[in-house]
């Protein structure tokens, strides 16, 4: 007798358990996202993608995790334009100049002085309508979706020479974020090489 009330006393605990895990509340899937950054440590922008972390654990009760790999950690700026697309690295923070390889017109919302008489005409160009809509439709033929810009800031030459006329600029070697960049560069008439900004 003592066992068959030891059995049902089980047997009620298990299904008393069952009806509570049917009523408790199931657990919502939690996203994790790799966010490659390629500027360096402590540099404004690579701030701002912690930042978005934050916002977007906060503005998802924790559902969506966005892990920040700065500095190049992941990925250089060069490769994201190949790993975005085929899902090996789920967003970036990419130098826009980098896409031209896969369509010249991205490297258009470069916003680097060669392209914009100044940030009025940078910003009006990047929030416009159209603009827009062309970005969208050309990275979605890479499986990619442009969430918006950020302002990378003024850029400025640090050599151990003075650039002061035009001809001081013929033949000097370069540092340039990429090819449309580095035409401008050319067009002064110094050797641009494309570097990445993690390095």
């Amino acid at each position: 007798m003592k066992g068959a009330k030891f059995f049902s006393a089980v047997i009620c605990g298990v299904f008393l358990l069952g009806v509570g895990l049917a009523y408790a509340k199931p657990a919502q899937k939690v996203f994790k996202i790799n966010l490659a950054s390629t500027l360096p440590l402590g540099h404004h922008l690579e701030r701002a993608c912690y930042e978005f972390a934050k916002v977007v654990k906060e503005k998802t009760e924790g559902r969506v995790l966005v892990t920040v790999y700065p500095a190049g950690q992941l990925y250089k700026d060069k490769d994201l334009p190949e790993v975005i697309p085929t899902g090996a690295c789920d967003m970036g923070m990419c130098n826009s100049d980098v896409w031209t390889g896969r369509d010249a017109a991205l490297g258009l919302l470069t916003g680097n002085s060669f392209l914009f008489d100044g940030w009025e005409h940078c910003w009006r160009w990047s929030n416009n309508q159209e603009v827009r809509a062309a970005l969208d439709a050309t990275f979605k033929r890479f499986n990619c979706k442009f969430l918006g810009l950020m302002d990378y800031g003024t850029s400025t030459v640090i050599a151990k020479k003075k650039f002061l006329t035009v001809d001081d600029w013929k033949g000097t070697k370069l540092r340039a974020a990429g090819e449309i960049f580095a035409k401008g560069v050319m067009a002064l008439g110094a050797r641009p090489t494309v570097i990445s900004s993690a390095e």
